[in-house]
């Protein structure tokens, strides 16, 4: 960095303190970027759907043992779906569906699998304007490739306000407006705080793409929405809350 000749020294030690703590904010926005998406990656689960011959896909989270949350539109009116973690892809049942929030609740067919769900604020009231958020979502393919994308994708985002807005059904819900780039597939992927690694809300809609096919500014469904309802599929499925460990790849 230049500085002018000739500036007080009291004025150039000022300079040099803002520059070096710039810097060391943006270094450590970058790190909390990493560790949240790293906290949270292995729980992002790529939905894929079936109905003859289309395919669809999104993207999930475990929620609860056994649970996987998505955006309702994923899974609707779909005849078969199968949800791939970390690389291994099992059948899933639509056990609820919440379309006043375009919310659904997955059933993993997965009796083994041993992966702690992730971390669910208890609501998302205390979002800072502008607050550094992170969208952990499955890498782009095609609706019908095969396998697992090797990836989960940290796409950087901003909390913007809280809108109300209509669905194509003219029902009325209040989401969280968010700076990011998505695009399709991203619906379903946990919005996560990286302050704590928390999930906040759940990716819903998107503005209108690009001729690039990626959308500038996107809209997540609360994280309080889910608590109650979660509750009760649990207790209907009958999975039990047990916490289970996972040794990260």
């Amino acid at each position: 960095m230049r500085l002018p000749v000739g500036l007080p020294l009291s004025i150039l030690l000022a300079t040099v303190a803002a520059v070096t703590a710039t810097a060391a904010n943006g270094r450590g926005s970058s790190v909390a970027h990493r560790e949240a998406v790293d906290r949270v990656r292995t729980k992002v689960v790529v939905v894929k759907t079936g109905r003859g011959n289309l395919h669809g896909f999104g993207t999930g989270f475990l929620a609860r043992p056994g649970l996987v949350v998505t955006a309702g539109h994923v899974v609707d009116e779909v005849a078969s779906v199968a949800a791939w973690v970390n690389g291994v892809g099992y059948r899933a049942d639509v056990l609820e569906t919440h379309m006043d929030h375009d919310l659904a609740i997955l059933g993993l067919r997965a009796p083994n699998l041993l992966l702690k769900p992730v971390e669910l604020a208890r609501d998302s009231a205390s979002l800072r304007d502008r607050e550094a958020l992170v969208v952990v979502a499955g890498a782009a393919l095609p609706p019908s490739a095969e396998g697992d994308p090797a990836e989960r994708i940290g796409l950087p985002a901003g909390f913007k306000r809280r809108v109300r807005l209509r669905d194509p059904a003219g029902r009325l819900d209040t989401l969280l407006e968010l700076e990011t780039q998505v695009e399709r597939g991203d619906s379903g992927s946990p919005v996560v705080r990286l302050r704590d690694a928390a999930v906040v809300g759940v990716l819903s809609s998107r503005q209108v793409p690009g001729v690039d096919g990626i959308s500038r500014a996107a809209y997540a469904v609360p994280v309080e929405v889910l608590h109650g309802w979660l509750d009760a599929a649990e207790r209907k499925s009958g999975r039990k809350s047990e916490f289970y460990l996972f040794r990260n790849r």
